[in-house]
C-alpha cells in the first residue's frame, strides 16, 4: 500500500511538473504564426473593405506584417532547437502554417484501389482519357475533378453513392494551383537531390515518387496549349507541362496564401 501510495504521488508531481511547464517552444511557435494567420485575414478584409468603398487596397502591407510575424516565430522556435510549419488537424489533413493553406493527406492503399480518394498510389487524369486507342473517351471532364473531388466534396463517391459528409468537414476541396504545390517543395529542381523513396517535401505521411508517373497534377492550364497543364514531381523537384489526358497523383487543398 505505501508503495502505492507513492507511485500515486510521484505520478501526481510529474503531471504538476508537466503543468508548469506550461507550453513547449514547438507549441509556443505554433500559436504564434496561428495568430499571424488570423491578422493577415483580417488585414484582407479590411484592405478589401477599403476597395469597395473606393479606396486603394494596401495587401502588400498584409503580406509584409505577415512575413514579420512568421520570421519572428521561427527565429524564437530556433533558439529553443524547435520548429513548427506543420499542424495536425487530426482528421486526415495538416495545414501549413507559413502558407495557411490547408492540405489532403495521402494514405497507402496496399491494393491501390481504384479510384480511393486518398489512395497515395492512385493517379488521376486531368482530362478524359482513352483506355485503348478508339475507345471511347472516359471522364470527358477529367475524373480528378469529377470523381476525386466529387467525393471529397460530399458529391458522389467513386461508387456512384451520393455522399453525405465532405471530407474533414470542409466541401471546397480542389486541386492546387502550380505555384501553390511548389511551396510544399523542400527545394525548385535540381536543387532537390532525394532517392526515392524519400520526396522533396517535409509534409507530414506518404508523397509518392514514382519515376514512371510526372508528378503531382495542378489546376493550372498551360496559357499556350490548353491541352496540357502543370505537374509537380516530388521525386526531383522538377515542375513541367504534361497531356491532360496523362495520368498523374493528386494532392487535394483549401484556402487561400
Amino acid at each position: 500500500m505505501i508503495r502505492t501510495l507513492i507511485g500515486t504521488l510521484a505520478l501526481s508531481l510529474t503531471l504538476v511538473n508537466a503543468a508548469a511547464a506550461g507550453p513547449t517552444a514547438q507549441q509556443k511557435c505554433e500559436g504564434a504564426k496561428v495568430t499571424a494567420l488570423a491578422n493577415r485575414t483580417a488585414c484582407r478584409a479590411g484592405e478589401r473593405k477599403n476597395e469597395i468603398l473606393g479606396k486603394t487596397p494596401n495587401l502588400a502591407k498584409c503580406a509584409a506584417g505577415f512575413a514579420k510575424a512568421l520570421a519572428a516565430a521561427d527565429n524564437n522556435a530556433a533558439k529553443r532547437s524547435a520548429s513548427c510549419r506543420w499542424l495536425d488537424n487530426t482528421d486526415g489533413t495538416v495545414t501549413d502554417l507559413d502558407t495557411g493553406l490547408q492540405w489532403e493527406l495521402k494514405e497507402y492503399d496496399p491494393a491501390a484501389t481504384f479510384p480511393n480518394p486518398h489512395g497515395v498510389d492512385v493517379s488521376w487524369f486531368w482530362q478524359g482519357y482513352q483506355p485503348n486507342p478508339g475507345d471511347p473517351i472516359v471522364f470527358p471532364a477529367g475524373n480528378a475533378f469529377v470523381v476525386l473531388l466529387g467525393a471529397l466534396n460530399a458529391g458522389t463517391s467513386f461508387d456512384g453513392v451520393a455522399t453525405a459528409e465532405c471530407f474533414a468537414g470542409k466541401c471546397d476541396w480542389r486541386l492546387p494551383t502550380v505555384e501553390e504545390l511548389r511551396t510544399i517543395l523542400d527545394a525548385q529542381y535540381p536543387n532537390c537531390t532525394t532517392v526515392p523513396p524519400n520526396a522533396c517535401t517535409t509534409i507530414p505521411g506518404l508523397t509518392n515518387t514514382n519515376p514512371m508517373v510526372p508528378g503531382y497534377w495542378t489546376s493550372t492550364t498551360d496559357d499556350r496549349d490548353p491541352t496540357k497543364a502543370w505537374m509537380v514531381s516530388f521525386k526531383d523537384g522538377f515542375v513541367s507541362l504534361q497531356p491532360k489526358m496523362a495520368g498523374g497523383f493528386t494532392r487535394a487543398v483549401r484556402g487561400e496564401m
